[in-house]
């Protein structure tokens, strides 16, 4: 697990992975009046991990086939 924690946190921009006050920090702002004019936008808190690739989030490119599956069930 240690091997893990230091290869993930090479892989953001900020070279850190993040801690609670980081996520925290993000919640208290929206939650707040400053973010009054926010709506509808999705706000990523990944130490800038989502701008390093091209590729979808994990999981994504498996979505037509599992959207594919569940049709299939639904023919049934």
């Amino acid at each position: 697990m240690k091997r893990f924690r230091e290869l993930a946190a090479k892989a953001p921009p900020l070279g850190r992975l993040g801690d609670p006050l980081d996520t925290g920090g993000l919640a208290v702002f929206l939650a707040s009046n400053l973010s009054s004019y926010v709506t509808g936008h999705g706000v990523f808190s990944d130490g800038g991990v989502v701008h390093t690739t091209a590729r979808p989030p994990v999981g994504l490119d498996m979505m037509p086939a599992a959207l594919a599956h569940v049709a299939g069930l639904a023919e049934r």
